[in-house]
């Protein structure tokens, strides 16, 4: 961002119509030249704490500059610092679309609302810009946990920009649901190797008994399907770190996964082969790590009840 970037006059922003300029918050893009501000709550969050680019002086002062933040240094940090950026440990991931077949954006389930329904992360498109969402409109969710995908439409009640941006959906009447698999995957962050003649090292995003989702990046290996390779990582369980050394074959590369981090190749990969123990402590930690998901989403709920 432009070391002469500069506040903004409220004036310089008309709800309904393309941004002038884009809009910063310390390193983070909040809204890209040329979308559209769609409400006066958007516009009174990006005067409030956003920095215009183009460096054009601002007619008031400017009082309550964000602070900067980190950019981190490489891919796998990008990737752990957006985990770690859902409120609590609450890890449903969802994805949601304006239509059944339009492009999907990523968001985290963070809880529930008594007066509004659940609420769920703002999405943002792969420029890290929030998606132009409005209150009344209907969506399409679609949420992949345990065994089973689901799939609902929700309306958004509200769109909540302070302190975080958050949307609050009204709970959906009906809810589709298809098994899709045999055990469950969780989301998780782990960092590890691959062995292809030489260590490369990856980055864990889901796991499961019997499989695991793995990034590494582009600059340091292309991964295809039917690729054979040695994963090294380890998990904590019950204080004790185990570790794994297992082969593995890539199943299919995940390209949708890539928007949001470019710099990442995305692939899911089957083991080959466990030991007894293994599976037990691969099982252990997936449902240690499903049951603190939805405790800490209980918590949540039930902290909103009147």
């Amino acid at each position: 961002m432009s070391e002469q970037a500069a506040a903004i006059d409220r004036d310089s922003i008309a709800v309904g119509a393309p941004l002038p300029f884009s809009v910063y918050n310390g390193g983070k893009l909040l809204l890209a030249k040329g979308q559209i501000v769609e409400n006066e709550r958007m516009r009174d969050h990006l005067v409030r704490v956003g920095r215009r680019e183009d460096g054009r002086a601002a007619s008031r002062d400017f009082t309550s500059a964000a602070p900067d933040v980190d950019i981190p240094e490489d891919a796998f940090a990008a990737y752990t610092q957006d985990f770690n950026a859902a409120s609590g440990q609450a890890r449903i991931g969802a994805r949601l679309s304006r239509e059944e077949s339009s492009e999907n954006y990523p968001c985290w389930v963070l809880g529930a609302d008594h007066a509004h329904g659940l609420i769920v992360t703002a999405p943002s498109k792969p420029d890290r810009s929030l998606l132009p969402i409005t209150e009344g409109q209907i969506w399409v969710f679609r949420l992949l946990y345990l065994t089973a995908a689901c799939k609902f439409n929700g309306t958004i009640n509200k769109v909540q920009f302070d302190p975080t941006p958050l949307l609050h959906v009204s709970p959906p009447r009906q809810v589709e649901m298809r098994t899709i698999r045999s055990s469950p995957r969780v989301a998780t962050c782990i960092r590890g190797f691959i062995d292809l003649g030489r260590q490369v090292p990856v980055l864990i995003s889901d796991i499961g008994v019997g499989g695991l989702c793995i990034a590494v990046e582009h600059a340091q290996v292309e991964l295809h399907k039917g690729q054979q390779m040695q994963v090294s990582f380890s998990i904590p369980m019950l204080g004790v770190s185990y570790n794994f050394k297992v082969p593995a074959t890539v199943i299919c590369v995940r390209p949708e996964l890539e928007k949001r981090f470019p710099a990442l190749q995305f692939a899911g990969v089957k083991i080959e082969a466990q030991s007894e123990t293994e599976r037990l402590v691969l099982h252990s930690y997936v449902y240690e790590r499903t049951a603190t998901d939805f405790n800490a989403l209980w918590k949540a709920l039930m902290s909103n009840k009147t």
